[in-house]
């Protein structure tokens, strides 16, 4: 929708995501939720709290209050599609659609993105790659536009992300891709954690004593 413009880094073809976090009993509760949130999605502008609201934000009051306005627009149509039973998440426009398990740019304009997963090109922002092409980065290439197909996008991106990882590149468009990698390969159980036995039990342990779940998420990935 045109109103997808509005909201900052945004264009008519791109897929809008905003996160979703549980409610608590005080607002000051909800700052870790938050943040992971912003971590994982640092494209976002706006967080949606369940039964609770919105949070928006933007570089200038102006920003926050133009955006909060567009996201009420998007938020509005999106349930209004819901009741009438049409499928808000699909569009049957623009270039996005399936690419080999990767929701990105084809020529199949018939799909659309699905909710919850990321695009090629929010994967790894535009923004960064130009930056690299910018001041020389070794390995940097560009991406292709949409209309010439999915396979050059695809092998440039690829190689981009090759690049970036064997010079060790602390991006946060890299941690996002593994984070989504990860999700993607346990919840097709391609990926199997091992717990040993004695885990649950100390992990339990450690929450009666007070020790809070973020800590207890760092000790777990150390255990």
């Amino acid at each position: 929708m045109e109103m997808i413009k509005g909201i900052k880094g945004h264009g008519y073809h791109d897929e809008l995501v905003v996160p979703i976090i549980e409610n608590t009993a005080h607002e000051g509760e909800l700052t870790e939720s938050l943040t992971e949130a912003m971590r994982a999605y640092p494209r976002t502008t706006a967080i949606l709290v369940r039964n609770h609201g919105v949070f928006v934000w933007g570089d200038s009051w102006i920003t926050a209050k133009t955006q909060a306005e567009c996201y009420h627009y998007l938020f509005d149509a999106a349930i209004k599609l819901h009741q009438l039973g049409l499928d808000w998440s699909i569009p049957t426009h623009g270039p996005l659609g399936n690419v080999n398990g990767l929701w990105g740019f084809s020529g199949n304009h018939s799909r659309g993105a699905k909710v919850g997963t990321l695009g090629l090109d929010y994967m790894i922002e535009p923004s960064q790659i130009q930056e690299d092409l910018e001041q020389g980065v070794a390995g940097a290439v560009p991406i292709p536009s949409n209309y010439v197909g999915k396979e050059p996008a695809i092998a440039s991106l690829a190689a981009y992300v090759e690049a970036m990882m064997k010079t060790d590149r602390k991006l946060i468009c890299l941690q996002q891709l593994q984070y989504h990698i990860w999700r993607t390969g346990f919840q097709s159980n391609e990926l199997v954690g091992v717990v040993f036995e004695d885990v649950p039990e100390a992990l339990e342990r450690w929450q009666t004593s007070g020790i809070k779940n973020s800590q207890l998420l760092s000790v777990s990935f150390y255990v």
